[in-house]
């Protein structure tokens, strides 16, 4: 918003660097072939963290998050990954 109140819209592009992903769906959501790239990108930023360490990454358990490509990224990085049950994180 500006000062004025007004909304102001700029381009999507304008925001990204050239190496930028991006995926569209319909309808929009989260899927398995977006959790890999997602798991890819986070995987390559822990590795440049303390390289030799292990990491831990907490997730729900929904069935988006368990890509088996997604998953053996993350562990290649040396990320260790809870899954929690799904819509119970209140229970926890």
């Amino acid at each position: 918003m500006t000062e004025d109140g007004k909304e102001r819209k700029v381009a999507l592009a304008s925001r990204l660097n050239d190496s930028a992903v991006v995926v569209r769906r319909d309808p929009p959501g989260l899927d398995r072939g977006v959790f890999h790239i997602w798991a890819q990108q986070f995987a390559a930023f822990a590795k440049s963290y303390y390289p030799e360490e292990n990491k831990l990454l907490a997730l729900d358990g929904a069935k988006v998050h368990l890509s088996a490509s997604g998953l053996l990224a993350l562990v290649r990085a040396k990320v260790h990954v809870i899954a929690e049950p799904s819509k119970r994180s209140h229970h926890i």
